[in-house]
């Protein structure tokens, strides 16, 4: 799992560190290191207006209550948004599995942030809801992925 410290623990700009993986990454860490915040937050604001996940995680880092229902809508749009038969579980795939994964890797945030108990309810609701929305569909590592994501009992 990808534990996260709460935002409390972190300054603002540690919460998020630039990729580190591609030299373009670090170029456009270091151009978005030197803007001014209120540049930055419109950014943040744009990009979570398109991507319900980046909104979800945002909204989890900042404590809003709204995580979790914004968490829960990506959820059930990525589950009924598979095509079973078809997963190939590439994050650009065109099957809804790279959706998914996104969404794993969401609830793995929330619980980080705080919300692990919210976390566990999502992930349980989302195997509910893939048993529902395809039956009889066998495929272990969808819910093995969704199962990843509830912690364990306290």
């Amino acid at each position: 799992m990808n534990a996260h410290p709460s935002p409390d623990d972190l300054a603002p700009a540690a919460r998020t560190p630039p990729p580190q993986d591609a030299p373009a990454d670090d170029a456009l860490g270091d151009f978005l290191t030197e803007q001014d915040s209120p540049w930055l937050a419109e950014q943040l604001l744009r990009v979570a207006g398109e991507d319900p996940v980046a909104h979800a995680r945002l909204a989890a880092a900042a404590g809003l209550d709204s995580a979790v229902p914004l968490a829960e809508q990506a959820l059930r749009d990525a589950v009924t948004g598979l095509r079973p038969g078809t997963l190939d579980w590439d994050i650009d795939g065109d099957d809804g599995s790279g959706q998914l994964l996104r969404c794993v890797e969401l609830l793995d945030d929330l619980a980080g942030y705080g919300y692990e108990t919210e976390s566990a309810q999502l992930a349980r609701h989302a195997a509910d809801l893939l048993d529902d929305t395809h039956p009889g569909h066998d495929d272990p590592t969808t819910l093995a992925l969704i199962q990843r994501a509830t912690p364990p009992p306290p």
